[in-house]
């Protein structure tokens, strides 16, 4: 089976959360209703289901939407190095980050401190549909 917004829409009908379930459909609305919008972040979800949810139900709302049977969402990382020199980062890289306290410069191999992780590493949600 593949990808589509009606298997997406059963597996989100499966989870007993309303708060979640309600943050998810918004979502998989949004997804597919703006085929061009190809990620989608915290921020965006704050805006498309207003202010009425906690930043906590949003993000285990993304996660979840990662996790299905047929997930609309994919949990991908960045470094912005620069405001407009942005690297996506690994999952492996971001293991080895907590890990060891440092993550390497994508570019440069230099090590760089968990505050620099800490302002300059962002999560993002890249939308994967059929």
């Amino acid at each position: 089976m593949e990808i589509n917004k009606e298997n997406i829409l059963s597996d989100i009908g499966r989870i007993p959360s309303e708060v979640h379930k309600n943050i998810m459909y918004a979502v998989v609305d949004y997804a597919y209703k703006y085929s061009h919008v190809k990620e989608i972040g915290i921020g965006d979800v704050k805006k498309i289901v207003s202010s009425k949810y906690s930043e906590i139900d949003i993000l285990l709302s993304l996660q979840k939407l990662c996790l299905l049977e047929f997930p609309l969402l994919e949990l991908k990382y960045e470094f912005q190095d620069s405001e407009d020199e942005y690297y996506i980062l690994s999952n492996k890289d971001i293991e080895e980050a907590y890990k060891t306290g440092y993550l390497i410069h994508p570019r440069t191999g230099e090590a760089m401190s968990k505050e620099i992780i800490q302002s300059k590493v962002f999560m993002f949600f890249k939308v994967k549909r059929s």
